[in-house]
């Protein structure tokens, strides 16, 4: 069984990126069974969506070893897709 994870996550997307959706969100397709060993981490004091996207990054390769190859991917998709949130 394979589930989808948004990167960064959908509730604090919402939050911290202008026009976000669902639809619009940077996904990747990870077996059931690697997706509950993902933590569940409190970035409600997070503000900037790099911050976001950077503790997302690091939690998906701690958690269940992304290779660094995907992990650029979903970098380049995010600052793809919503640019001024990504700037520097």
């Amino acid at each position: 069984m394979l589930d989808l994870q948004h990167v960064p996550n959908i509730k604090d997307s919402k939050r911290l990126i202008r026009g976000f959706t669902t639809n619009k969100g940077v996904t990747i397709v990870i077996p059931s069974n690697e997706h509950k060993k993902i933590k569940c981490l409190d970035y409600s004091s997070i503000i900037s969506a790099r911050t976001l996207l950077a503790r997302e990054v690091r939690n998906l390769k701690q958690c269940i070893g992304v290779p660094s190859i995907v992990l650029l991917k979903i970098i380049e998709a995010n600052k793809e897709r919503y640019s001024e949130a990504f700037k520097k």
